[in-house]
């Protein structure tokens, strides 16, 4: 039986040496090279017809992309064959900047691919799939299978037994987790890493990513200030570790995404160690008003950016664009309770686009590249539902109201309670019913019940900030204690 075997990844992944060294004697059919779509569905009929063996080495990174092969070569009797390339964004960028001419395309379009990117699985068509990885020594390749079992361990439903220690340890045993013992800014140690994510939160499904996120002891070149580290991200597992004066920055700032990790559940740590239990014992240290200002303000994002979505179609690109500077205008608001106020940063629209005023003379560097770093997050996020895929609106759509309910359920109990939990096990049912679709209606609004419940979670939100007890400010001095002690003991080792 011929076959028909479909390459996926990003550029610069490897793709086309890999099927230029192991598949030589196959017909390659390649859009950069065949120029336009009929001359593609032209040279993919041909082969077929001729009953040879066809290779497609192009991005393919959607379901949809793949889709068409998939139903050409089960129509003909072909075997179909899946090889996705794993491979991190940075490395692929580096590949392409060593390229020349042609070859070379823009760093923004290996990004936007990489955004797009949909994991294949058997239901699409594939008889066979593989999961290919870059060596020093050539290539590594793995049956998708094997893979897939090792992931299915993480893929709980919610009665599902939690991860015991030895399948923790099985996970950061891989091999794409050995960063973490190996990143010279990670070389002191990481003292407490957890799930972060749907698994933190409870409202995972069979096949959510796994997301970690941690915090590292800051290196002696971090404490002498030879050298500058904030974190480390590693895409391909998902996983972010902060240098610990970072942490603290954002902890103190009630960052939610930060003070998830001190609200985790016993079982729901990877790594504990003294220093981190010694955190999670002080962690009260943090709270403080400012947890109005950081959770209102998420929410508020992802309700803007579920407005944004679910009239995208409709909208000019000015009402988009005043989407994203009323979404700015908020953030700066809020920069004078954690900058200093004679930031000078001013946002505008000038003739439909985006421009910003700065006066920062003799500012912190760490301060700008901090507020500079969160207005690009920002306008990256809304350039993720400009180039949504379709087919998964729904999913996307689902999962931004059900995190503006959650962020409203979290900031309220912390503010009312003192207390942060990540796992919401109370409003358990009600978040999993919002990301399963049960307030959308067929043409993707929402229905009225979802926005009464905003509108009730809002009051909630707003009467428990007016009334809680937490302090004004975090205390900076419990906290700089802290810092010192960890880094003192850091230097004596």
């Amino acid at each position: 039986m011929p076959a028909i075997i479909i390459m996926m990844g990003i550029q610069g992944s490897g793709k086309s040496t890999f099927c230029a060294k192991n598949f030589p004697e196959y017909t390659r059919i390649n859009l950069d090279t065949l120029r336009t779509r009929k001359k593609e569905n032209d040279a993919l009929w041909l082969a077929i017809n001729r009953k040879e063996n066809i290779i497609i080495d192009n991005t393919n990174p959607t379901m949809d992309d793949r889709k068409k092969y998939i139903e050409a070569g089960k129509a003909s009797q072909y075997e179909i064959i899946g090889c996705f390339m794993k491979s991190r964004l940075e490395e692929c960028i580096e590949r392409n900047n060593s390229r020349n001419g042609k070859e070379k395309i823009p760093s923004i379009a290996i990004s936007c691919t990489s955004n797009k990117l949909e994991m294949p699985s058997y239901e699409e068509g594939f008889d066979k799939l593989f999961f290919v990885k870059i060596t020093d020594t050539g290539y590594s390749v793995s049956e998708w299978q094997a893979l897939l079992q090792f992931l299915n361990i993480f893929c709980f439903r919610k009665e599902a037994e939690t991860m015991n220690r030895e399948e923790k340890d099985k996970l950061l045993g891989r091999p794409e987790y050995q960063f973490l013992y190996t990143e010279p800014d990670l070389k002191e140690g990481i003292f407490l890493l957890g799930f972060s994510g749907s698994y933190a939160y409870g409202t995972n499904v069979p096949g959510s990513d796994i997301d970690l996120r941690g915090i590292a002891y800051n290196t002696k070149e971090t404490i002498l200030d030879l050298h500058a580290f904030d974190h480390v991200v590693d895409p391909d597992t998902d996983t972010a570790v902060y240098a610990l004066q970072k942490a603290v920055v954002l902890m103190a700032d009630c960052n939610p995404s930060m003070v998830d990790m001190l609200g985790l559940r016993d079982e729901d740590y990877f790594i504990l160690d003294d220093t981190g239990r010694e955190l999670l014992a002080q962690q009260d240290m943090f709270y403080s008003k400012r947890a109005q200002v950081a959770f209102g303000g998420y929410a508020t994002a992802q309700l803007r950016r579920l407005q944004n979505a679910l009239a995208h179609d409709a909208y000019p690109e000015a009402e988009k664009q005043q989407h994203i500077l009323g979404t700015l205008n908020t953030v700066l608001q809020n920069f004078n309770k954690r900058y200093q106020e004679d930031y000078g940063i001013k946002v505008y629209l000038k003739e439909g686009q985006l421009v910003t005023d700065m006066e920062l003379t003799g500012y912190p560097l760490r301060q700008a590249h901090g507020m500079l770093s969160e207005m690009v997050s920002i306008i990256r996020e809304y350039e993720k539902l400009n180039h949504r895929n379709r087919k998964k609106d729904d999913k996307h759509l689902n999962k931004h109201a059900m995190h503006l309910i959650r962020l409203l359920c979290t900031g309220t109990e912390l503010l009312e309670t003192g207390k942060m939990h990540a796992y919401r096990d109370v409003e358990h049912d009600l978040l999993m019913d919002i990301r399963n679709g049960k307030f959308q209606n067929s043409d993707h609004t929402f229905k009225p019940e979802f926005f009464d419940l905003v509108s009730e979670w809002e009051k909630n939100f707003q009467y428990a900030a007016m009334n809680t007890d937490l302090p004004d400010k975090p205390d900076m001095e419990r906290i700089e204690e802290f810092v010192m002690k960890v880094n003192r003991k850091t230097v004596m080792r």
